[in-house]
């Protein structure tokens, strides 16, 4: 095991320092190695740190938006005739018409991430319907969102892709 690794000096630094300089009365320098170690620890943990907030900064990690970018970018299995017909029943997911709409506004092929603006103007549904449908989507576990407040966009799930396929070939089947 490597004992000069970045996440041992960071420790050293942030409970070391602070004992050299306090013992010497050196309240500022102290504060220093305090912060510094602070600071190293958070680099180190970069990896496991999904999102943070506090003084005045803010930051999120990619990990939800790659994941969402993946899930768009991987053919389904059910394109790929893996899962048999009926193992994805989109009834069990007890979407309404306009729920749905917004599904396949979430699917369209030119976005990863869609505003409720976007799904809006393309399902022709209001911006609070939209909203409303998209939280709906999100608790069944087939979108999510990335962002706060006016800026958040949403995205299909794996699953959500696979629902949105269904929704599509059972509306062109009735329709024939």
């Amino acid at each position: 095991m490597d004992k000069l690794n970045p996440q041992n000096l960071s420790f050293a630094v942030l409970l070391g320092g602070p004992v050299l300089f306090g013992v010497s009365g050196q309240a500022a320098e102290a504060a220093a190695c305090v912060l510094a170690g602070a600071i190293g620890l958070a680099f180190t943990n970069l990896d496991k740190i999904k999102r943070f907030k506090g003084a005045g900064f803010e930051a999120e990690t990619w990990e939800q938006k790659l994941d969402a970018i993946i899930a768009k970018e991987t053919e389904p299995e059910i394109y790929q005739g893996e899962l048999e017909e009926d193992s994805l029943e989109v009834r069990e997911f007890e979407l309404d018409e306009s729920v749905e709409t917004v599904l396949i506004a979430l699917d369209n092929p030119r976005f990863t991430w869609r505003s409720v603006g976007g799904v809006s103007e393309e399902s022709g549904l209001s911006r609070a319907s939209v909203a409303r449908h998209l939280k709906r989507l999100e608790e069944k576990g087939l979108s999510l969102h990335i962002g706060h407040g006016k800026r958040v966009n949403w995205g299909l799930t794996e699953l959500g892709r696979d629902v949105a396929y269904r929704v599509r070939k059972e509306r062109f089947n009735s329709a024939k």
